[in-house]
């Protein structure tokens, strides 16, 4: 699980600026409108996220199933299923299922039997992280690419196009990432760099893209014995202080371990230092 929490927040990645066309990019373009256009997918897939890192022992690979039933905007399924390797320990089982009821989308945790709230759309699900530009492209997020550029045809598959797009990885940092697609146009396979050292690799095993579907062949509600747990935007204004109002009366413990309560402090000059856990 920790490698899925670590890449929640990667989800936000800027467009790439509009580059001259080119058939490479031409056909690159063309796929991006096959999901665009796509109301609803189907998609199953084999994901590999390795990173090996300077520090051997902190080496990882993150080996996932992907099940992915879904319509915009926030209906439908994904299941992740699989497991995560480190040396030197043994291996840790991943199966994380995510609900989408109509009206947001939801992580199942079958330990604590809780549905937490993980957007209000497929657009702001983590698990999307997983599809990478496929998923993004569909869920409106267009990945843009500096340059695209053909690659060498494939020995195994002769009748595939190659294309590398250069650009910005999830991290800001320049990488390259290929997209292989058969010879009708469909992605078959992709390659990520994520933040210099780790890769992304995913082998699709089916894709269908539906133009036309049914929101209630898609529904998939929160099961009755989960507790579902909403989060709502806080208001950061309420409840604030005004302007050269006493503040609040609360006490603590100074490096001495000597507890004294903010009020003994008054007429003197203090410094408030902030320790965060994150």
């Amino acid at each position: 699980m920790n490698a899925l929490l670590l890449l929640a927040p990667l989800l936000c990645q800027e467009p790439a600026p509009a580059a001259q066309a080119s058939p490479a990019r031409d056909a690159w373009n063309a796929l991006q409108k096959t999901y665009q256009t796509a109301q609803a997918i189907r998609l199953r897939a084999q994901v590999v996220l390795e990173d090996p890192a300077a520090d051997a022992t902190e080496a990882m690979v993150l080996k996932l199933s992907v099940e992915a039933d879904l319509m915009r905007p926030c209906a439908g399924r994904i299941l992740l299923d699989g497991a995560e390797e480190s040396p030197g320990e043994d291996p840790e089982i991943i199966r994380v299922l995510y609900h989408g009821n109509g009206k947001a989308v939801f992580q199942l945790d079958q330990e604590t039997m809780q549905a937490v709230q993980d957007g209000a759309s497929w657009s702001e699900c983590s698990a999307m992280f997983f599809l990478s530009f496929l998923g993004k492209d569909w869920a409106g997020e267009l990945v843009g690419a500096d340059s695209v550029q053909f690659l060498p045809a494939r020995e195994d598959h002769p009748d595939w196009t190659g294309l590398a797009l250069t650009g910005p990885d999830l991290f800001g940092e320049d990488g390259t990432s290929t997209a292989w697609l058969d010879a009708k146009g469909a992605l078959r396979s992709f390659t990520l760099p994520i933040g210099g050292t780790a890769v992304l690799v995913a082998t699709i095993d089916s894709l269908e893209l539906l133009k036309e579907a049914e929101v209630k062949d898609f529904l998939k509600p929160i099961p009755d014995d989960y507790e579902e747990l909403t989060f709502e935007e806080p208001d950061w204004e309420e409840g604030m202080l005004e302007v050269g109002a006493d503040a609040p009366e609360v006490r603590m413990t100074g490096m001495d371990d000597v507890e004294f309560a903010l009020s003994s402090l008054k007429g003197k000059t203090v410094l408030l230092n902030f320790w965060f856990f994150h």
